[in-house]
């Protein structure tokens, strides 16, 4: 729709001095022509319209103070990190463990995947194989050993001294 289309003349006669004039008697004869009970039922309908809008209101009220709680709550909540696994290449296992056969020539080493298997067939070497197994455990600063088995005594099958300590980096992300 254009300026042009637009009809000026209709809309100064709504606008002339005596137009509220007009209304008010239109307003007053209004019961006449339409009957009160259609004018009741305006009134009502008027009227839940205006508690709806009023309810409305609230509740957006409600809501907006809700989600500002909540996003005060999300921005206290601590970040819980991600702690993340991964097996040391065996590669730099076996160097490691290179060194420690030579440290203790009575004690058995075997590395698998990212496990060491420490072994010993006499009980008087327990003394190397509580040493050797301190420095699988603590042989690289950025791995972390866990013991997987440890059998010392009679009851172990095979060897007198058996331990399986299995090594990962870990990093939090």
């Amino acid at each position: 729709m254009s300026a042009q289309d637009f009809n000026f003349s209709q809309l100064a006669k709504y606008l002339k001095p005596g137009a509220s004039q007009d209304l008010n008697k239109f307003l007053e004869s209004l019961p006449d022509h339409v009957g009160k009970t259609a004018l009741i039922t305006v009134g009502v309908v008027w009227a839940v319209v205006a508690a709806l809008g009023l309810y409305t209101m609230v509740q957006t009220k409600e809501l907006a103070s809700i989600k500002s709680e909540l996003s005060e709550k999300a921005a206290i909540q601590p970040k819980i990190p991600n702690i993340k696994t991964s097996s040391v290449s065996n590669d730099a296992l076996k160097k490691k463990v290179d060194t420690l056969k030579k440290v203790y020539p009575s004690l058995n080493f075997e590395t698998k995947q990212n496990q060491v298997t420490l072994s010993g067939q006499e009980l008087q070497t327990y003394s190397q194989f509580r040493e050797a197994l301190g420095h699988v455990a603590n042989i690289d600063r950025r791995w972390v050993a866990s013991i997987e088995t440890l059998c010392v005594g009679r009851e172990c099958k095979g060897n007198k001294l058996n331990a399986v300590v299995a090594l990962n980096t870990v990093s939090v992300q």
